[in-house]
């Protein structure tokens, strides 16, 4: 389980998150090519992980197959908005 692997992390050691999209070698093996989209259920892990350490650095790479410049800005609004969602309750609380 995802999250559970999320918080079994010691996330106070974490500095930056990498994001990119991944290859089914298998059914039970992804592998990490940078050359594909950033697939529904990586967005919603990397929302839960904002939730856990806040709008932390992230890197959202692609090495290859690079969609039209007007998609890959979609994929970094996608991130600036999951870090913004996750300052919300930061900023309720008093935190930031």
């Amino acid at each position: 389980d995802a999250l559970e692997f999320l918080d079994a992390l010691p996330l106070e050691r974490t500095r930056y998150i990498h994001v990119a999209g991944h290859f089914d070698e298998a059914p039970d093996l992804k592998v990490d090519t940078h050359g594909a989209d950033v697939i529904d259920p990586v967005w919603a892990l990397l929302a839960q992980a904002y939730q856990r350490l806040g709008p932390i650095p992230t890197l959202l790479e692609r090495d290859f197959n690079l969609p039209p410049l007007a998609e890959l800005l979609g994929e970094v609004a996608q991130v600036r908005g999951l870090q913004a969602a996750a300052l919300g309750p930061l900023r309720a609380g008093g935190c930031a």
